[in-house]
């Protein structure tokens, strides 16, 4: 049994007034909104995700080619990290979800590239 909303309307069966409207279409451009930003986000993730690969590929062609060592590009990819860890860090205390205290004392704890090397060695 299928529903004729179009008749249900015109006939008056079914009330609704310009409010019903109005909130029905703010909830399709809420939704529209949200949407979009999801699909934004998948994008901008997956490619700052292709990017990191690249680079990774990029190192590894280097050190096949002789003209880097793997020491250097161990280094590069932990200095990576590392900055990456300061932008996400700085970006949480922001938005105020952890304190400027906290964020010290991670990058305190978090070594440098050079001291990573080292430890391994």
């Amino acid at each position: 049994m299928a529903i004729n909303f179009v008749g249900l309307l015109a006939t008056g069966a079914w009330p609704v007034n310009s409010s019903v409207i109005e909130h029905i279409a703010m909830a399709l451009i809420g939704g529209a909104v949200i949407l979009v930003m999801c699909i934004a986000s998948a994008v901008k993730a997956t490619q700052k995700v292709r990017e990191r690969e690249q680079t990774t590929r990029e190192l590894a062609a280097y050190i096949a080619e002789g003209s880097m060592t793997p020491e250097i590009a161990e280094r590069l990819i932990h200095a990576r990290t590392r900055s990456e860890l300061h932008e996400d860090l700085a970006k949480r205390a922001a938005d105020g979800w952890i304190t400027a205290k906290t964020v010290d004392k991670l990058m305190a704890a978090s070594p440098e590239p050079r001291e990573r090397v080292a430890k391994q060695a």
